[in-house]
């Protein structure tokens, strides 16, 4: 994200963000899933 960013290239930092956002929530839901609560697949 941060090079995307320096190279100035704003399209591929929306990319790399929004694949950052993807990885968090699929991660949060493996957490649930571990804690035995219910677990939400909505990924924005």
């Amino acid at each position: 994200i941060v090079t995307a960013i320096m190279r100035g290239d704003g399209a591929a930092a929306g990319k790399a963000a929004r694949d950052h956002v993807s990885i968090v929530s699929e991660a949060s839901a493996v957490f649930a899933a571990d804690g035995g609560k219910p677990v939400r697949r909505d990924v924005a």
